[in-house]
């Protein structure tokens, strides 16, 4: 594979939450009014950090702004002048259907099968993995395949009716376009830090690439495997890889919760390993219990989250609770 070094200040390793409020307020922001940019994956990461920063360095709170990458992309096209509307997303499904049903000219498909129910939904999905990849109609085209061309053509007429009605891998997609050839369209005139997980989509990957003055901070996934690692060198380059690739669990817990730590979602193969740290008995810091019902554990659930909060003074924001799925059990859980 190639080698790639992208134009960034530096590249980071963000381990924790504490080490990215020190790399924020690490950013160079020189004179009496600093002032410096924080690109977070979601507003509950902004919050998170805002409150790290609060009991780590208060100053550097002042002055920083705190971005998503699509906020930071809408900044850009504003700034540009562009004109477009949000949400496309919740409208694409309607705008394949009507143009499904109105007639398209394809080569590979009949359109009479394509009109049939689920099509939309099947397309309005591909559609928009090959946006998060970014990638538009004329690349999937290039492929030279009957379908892929079909693609294409449903693909272009959708757009044709949004209009300037874009999804958020477009917005980012277009705000690429425009920092490529002009970076001072670039609206902030700061120090930027942007942090990335292993999993970042090409189109979020590719924006991030021309902010000026920009610090990548790399958020490591667990376990990283080889395929993690060349996706990384791919996207954020040899820098931002060689930073996942030498992350070690520096300052795990001892006992049993270190072990947990250290294990926890890694391969089958690696928790079959002889030579992997194992565990010399109970020592109170992880706790195994069994019960008869949902309910039995949404009330144990419920007695834990109390008391954390009201006898050991453990703030809420600090406090987590892991289920298999989202649905049902989440919300079960924040109801009780």
């Amino acid at each position: 594979m190639a080698s790639r070094r992208l134009p960034y200040v530096k590249v980071v390793s963000i381990p924790s939450i504490a080490r990215w409020a020190d790399e924020v307020a690490g950013l160079d922001a020189p004179g009496p009014l600093p002032r410096r940019i924080a690109l977070v994956p979601s507003e509950a990461h902004a919050h998170a950090l805002r409150v790290e920063l609060v009991a780590r360095a208060p100053r550097a709170l002042v002055g920083t702004r705190f971005f998503t990458a699509a906020a930071a992309a809408r900044a850009v096209l504003d700034h540009a002048g562009v004109a477009y509307r949000i949400g496309e997303e919740s409208r694409r499904r309607l705008r394949l259907r009507k143009r499904l049903r109105a007639g398209i000219a394809l080569a590979a498909y009949r359109l009479e099968d394509l009109q049939t129910q689920g099509w939309e939904e099947a397309f309005a999905s591909t559609i928009e993995q090959l946006e998060a990849a970014a990638l538009r109609p004329e690349d999937v085209e290039r492929l030279g395949d009957p379908r892929a061309s079909d693609l294409a053509t449903i693909w272009r007429a959708v757009d044709d009716d949004a209009g300037s009605s874009w999804t958020v891998p477009r917005l980012m997609f277009e705000a690429h376009a425009i920092l490529t050839t002009r970076s001072d369209r670039w609206p902030f005139d700061a120090s930027v830090l942007a942090a990335v997980a292993v999993g970042v989509d090409a189109a979020c990957a590719r924006l991030i690439q021309v902010i000026p003055r920009l610090t990548l901070g790399v958020v490591s996934g667990r376990p990283t495997r080889q395929h993690d690692l060349d996706r990384v060198r791919s996207l954020l380059g040899d820098e931002a890889a060689e930073r996942v690739a030498a992350v070690v669990v520096l300052g795990n817990p001892r006992g049993e919760l270190g072990i947990l730590v250290e294990h926890l979602f890694e391969p089958p193969e690696r928790l079959a390993c002889p030579g992997r740290r194992r565990s010399s008995g109970p020592d109170g810091t992880v706790s195994l219990e069994l019960y008869a019902s949902v309910d039995e554990e949404l009330e144990a659930a419920a007695r834990w989250v109390a008391d954390e909060v009201f006898h050991h003074g453990t703030p809420l924001r600090d406090l987590a609770i892991l289920v298999p799925s989202p649905d049902p059990l989440a919300t079960l859980v924040a109801d009780r």
